[in-house]
């Protein structure tokens, strides 16, 4: 209770007229702060309608679903394949590790999708190629565009198909709707900013994520979206994990395949060692009986040879010492000159094998003893044949005489051979008529 004119109230008022600018000042300090406050009570709506209406311009997900063991397309498949859900995209996401301005940094890559998750290009293009990529607008400006960063991550298991990706746009994603840009475990473990990938910049058997979008709307920040977001949540997580033992039971049986085939694999390459070795000590086997029969070879070899240098010495004293090769040796010195030792049946049967153009060109060089001898062997006919022929024939080289003469001289030796005519050279008995 304040009794008037009491020592309280007086005081009171003095203290007030003494500090009056203090209590205007806080006076309009509480003015303010109710202004502002009701300010903000006031944008909120506003602000909300704005940031839902650009979460639904870029179609930005619903629900972001993953799992230890990533997802395959089937999965994909199976949750755009749900009642109640409108799409359902498989994305990769993987930490780049890179030099950007003379410094080592992190940028978290994300895969380029059809429908959900729309990035909205503020410079440059999009993508063409598998090594191009979109950057953070917030941390590349356009003097950025062109820059190629190279992968440096050390994990040969990042799932880039490309050594290197040029930044051809610049963009901005709902997936970042503030400044931060998360955390890694490369680098210095901080992320400097995000680039978007093409399909086709990725080499991966799975997905990192997959990102859900459900038929039923409602519109961000509002009770009615976090009243079907809780409707839906339990639902996913129960299917995510069905999948997950379904993929794990999966990758098992993969595993196993593949451990199957290894030990498939090595019983073949046991078996081809065994086989090898087999074929191998037989190889060695056999080498060995050949290196004998090469060392019997070799001895039959000197063994000869020191016959034929007992032969050759015999046969320097008196060259006809060995009646057998004496007749060889004979029989190979047989020159075109020969012919006239030839009796006349020898001569008319080499003549019936020899070609009249051999013949023309071996009578121009040589005698007129052997040219005699040829044509009193053949008829009239033939002899004047050739005769004409000879008469034409000028300007003949020495080589071409010599190979005719060869030739008729290989006749008459095979021939020979097969005893169809006698070469009669060297002793006065070599024949007997």
């Amino acid at each position: 209770m304040v009794i008037r004119g009491s020592a309280w109230g007086k005081n009171n008022r003095r203290e007030l007229r003494h500090t009056l600018g203090r209590f205007l000042a806080i006076l309009a300090i509480v003015a303010l702060g109710v202004g502002f406050f009701t300010g903000l009570r006031l944008a909120r709506p506003a602000m909300a309608k704005t940031g839902a209406d650009y979460l639904r311009e870029t179609n930005f997900f619903d629900f972001e679903l993953r799992s230890t063991l990533g997802f395959a397309g089937e999965d994909v498949a199976y949750f755009a394949g749900l009642d109640g859900i409108a799409a359902a995209e498989g994305s990769l996401n993987e930490d780049l590790l890179t030099t950007c301005r003379e410094q080592q940094v992190v940028f978290s890559t994300h895969q380029l999708l059809d429908e959900i998750n729309q990035v909205v290009l503020s410079a440059g293009r999009m993508p063409q190629a598998a090594n191009e990529c979109l950057g953070d607008d917030r941390f590349f400006t356009e003097a950025d565009l062109g820059t190629v960063f190279q992968v440096e991550n050390d994990d040969e298991d990042a799932a880039f198909s490309q050594q290197s990706y040029t930044l051809v746009g610049l963009c901005n994603s709902p997936q970042y709707l503030n400044s931060q840009r998360g955390s890694t475990a490369l680098g210095d473990g901080s992320v400097a900013a995000f680039l978007f990938l093409p399909a086709a910049g990725y080499d991966a058997a799975y997905y990192s994520a997959i990102y859900v979008k459900l038929d039923e709307n409602a519109d961000a920040f509002t009770d009615a979206y976090e009243a079907l977001s809780d409707q839906w949540e339990t639902p996913l997580k129960d299917q995510v994990a069905l999948r997950g033992a379904l993929r794990q039971e999966e990758l098992i049986s993969d595993a196993e395949a593949e451990l199957s085939d290894g030990w498939a694999e090595y019983e073949d390459g046991l078996q081809e060692y065994e086989d090898g070795k087999l074929e191998a000590e037989q190889e060695l086997s056999d080498g060995k009986q050949e290196l004998s029969d090469a060392l019997q070879e070799l001895q039959d070899g000197e063994a000869d040879y020191a016959e034929g240098v007992e032969t050759l010495e015999a046969l320097r004293e008196d060259p006809l010492s060995n009646e057998e090769l004496a007749d060889e040796i004979r029989k190979r010195m047989f020159v075109f000159e020969d012919i006239v030792t030839m009796d006349d049946r020898s001569v008319q049967r080499f003549l019936r094998e020899c070609e009249q153009k051999d013949l023309v060109l071996a009578l121009k060089g040589t005698t007129e003893e052997v040219a005699q001898k040829i044509f009193s062997n053949m008829s009239s006919r033939m002899a004047q044949s050739i005769r004409d022929d000879l008469e034409i024939t000028t300007n003949v080289r020495v080589r071409d005489v010599e190979e005719a003469q060869q030739r008729i001289e290989n006749v008459i030796r095979m021939l020979e051979e097969k005893n169809e005519l006698i070469i009669i050279k060297g002793k006065k008995d070599d024949i007997i008529a």
